[in-house]
Parts: structure tokens; sequence; C-alpha cells
């Protein structure tokens, strides 16, 4: 049964693949922390076991390699999903979206703004919109800027051509 367990806990300094994610345990500081980077290891982040995160780690890894068919599929979910949040809300730099997660780590803390017989409601509700709104018009002139920048049919034939000297001039 030991074996069993053991099998269950994230590995200690030896890193496991979950998803596109790695995972491991390891000290820093004399404290235990889980580590999860990409698969290749250009992004990373250490949870201590000081945190509540780290327990739910451990726990969905637990359930991730559960010889129980849906405990294992709900943990593979759960590690998937946490891990790309994580990765997101690290990665992400705009402004808009970093407003949003704040404004939903505010719902967490404080549900009432989202109940409509609070009085906090409205000014939340109001605030919501305001984002939602100047991310709107943003991404409106960030994806006409984009096009822009996309090649022409014309750009992409005379790329053809192009290679189709290279190949020609490589062939002699």
């Amino acid at each position: 049964m030991e074996k069993e367990d053991k099998k269950r806990q994230i590995p200690f300094n030896k890193a496991v693949n979950v998803g596109n994610f790695k995972l491991w345990r390891s000290r820093f500081n004399d404290v235990e922390v889980v580590n999860a980077s990409s698969l290749d290891g250009a992004w990373m982040v250490r949870i201590p076991s000081t945190i509540e995160m780290y327990g739910w780690l451990c726990m969905s890894y637990s359930d991730y390699m559960s010889d129980d068919v849906d405990a294992k599929a709900q943990g593979g979910a759960v590690l998937t999903t946490v891990l790309s949040n994580i990765l997101y809300a690290s990665s992400i730099g705009n402004g808009y979206y970093q407003r949003a997660l704040e404004m939903c780590a505010t719902v967490y803390a404080h549900p009432s703004l989202v109940d409509k017989k609070s009085k906090e409601h409205k000014g939340f509700m109001k605030d919501v919109k305001a984002i939602v709104d100047m991310f709107l018009e943003w991404r409106k002139g960030y994806d006409e800027r984009v096009k822009t920048l996309e090649p022409t049919e014309k750009d992409m034939h005379q790329d053809e051509i192009a290679d189709e000297a290279l190949e020609i001039v490589g062939r002699e």
C-alpha cells in the first residue's frame, strides 16, 4: 500500500509530464514546494507548501495518478486547467486581462459583488462593463493593426517566386 501511495505523490526532484507541463516537488529555503514548468522549461513557477494551491496541486496529482478512471480524468483536467491559468496569468501582458483577473479575485473574496440584491452589485457591474468596453475597443484596434501586417496575396506570390529561384540556383 505504501508503494501505491508514493506513486500518487508528485515526485521529489524528478519531473513528470502532466499534459503540456512538467511537475515536481523540491525544497526552497527549507520549505517544500511544487514546481511547475512548460515542457521546455522556459516558463516555471514555484508553489510553496505554505499556501493553499500546494495542497490542491498535490491532491489533484494524486487523483491524476489514481487507478480510478473518473478520478484520473478529473485530476488531469484540474491540473491542466490550473497550470494553464497560472501560465496565462504570468504571461499575458495586457492590462485589460490583468484587470479582469483582479476583478475575478475580488469577486472570489466578496461574492456579494455579483449578487443583484447587494448594494455593491450595480457599481461593480458598471466597472465590469467599462473594462469590457475598453477591452473590445482596444482589441478592434489591435486586430486592425495585425491585419495590416499580414502578407498580401502579392507578397505570398513573390515569396513563392523567390523560393523557386533559390531552388533552381541550388540545383546548379
